[in-house]
């Protein structure tokens, strides 16, 4: 899975302890046995799911895609555990400067939507909480009500780390070395979590590893 999916699902996993969960895609759903519901749903198929709850976390373009959801009347987190404008500079600089800017404006106005409407933030840092302060202050919801309310602001803004499971793992036999063609048992095998984008400098890692 890439990150979303990740955070989604560790985030589904913990919360199902202690009430009901649904997990809902827009795109497509893998076998996984989370112990909830998980189900593709976008725009009109996603409605009822949005009517079972009682809070709605949303990540990433949902908002933007369902605009709809700012309409309802439910308890609605953002979880900006991913800082999508700085993804997309990068992501569109061998583009020409029109489409780049509006790619890159498109997506800010997507992130702004959610911080003008969500009820709280949950991000996955306190640098990450540094800048997305700046930015709600930019909108407004830094205000004296929400400052009167709480004046650290964590009513309004908290971190919840990435996603990474508590769970301890143990080995009980090789799953890949000396398993798959052309890994021996004495390899070296890094496992890379979720997506592999050109931001993050993959090569440089691979590079380090192998010289």
């Amino acid at each position: 899975m890439a990150g979303p999916g990740i955070r989604a699902c560790e985030l589904a996993r913990v919360l199902s302890a202690s009430m009901d969960v649904r997990v809902a895609s827009l795109a497509s759903v893998a076998p996984v046995n989370l112990g909830v519901d998980v189900v593709v749903a976008h725009r009109r198929s996603l409605v009822p799911h949005v009517a079972w709850a009682d809070v709605v976390i949303v990540q990433g373009f949902v908002w933007g895609l369902n605009p709809w959801i700012s309409r309802t009347n439910k308890i609605i987190i953002a979880d900006l555990y991913d800082p999508m404008h700085f993804e997309h500079v990068e992501d569109v600089r061998e583009r020409d400067a029109r489409t780049a800017t509006q790619q890159v404006e498109s997506t800010i106005a997507a992130l702004t939507g959610q911080l003008r409407r969500a009820d709280f933030f949950i991000c996955a840092s306190d640098k990450q909480r540094d800048m997305w302060l700046g930015h709600l202050a930019a909108v407004g919801r830094v205000n004296p009500l929400t400052y009167a309310d709480d004046d650290t602001l964590r009513n309004l803004i908290d971190v919840v780390p990435f996603g990474i499971s508590d769970e301890k793992f143990a080995a009980t036999r090789h799953g890949i070395k000396g398993e798959v063609d052309g890994i021996g048992p004495n390899d070296k095998v890094v496992l890379w979590g979720g997506g592999i984008y050109n931001w993050f400098d993959p090569l440089t890692l691979i590079r380090a590893i192998t010289c």
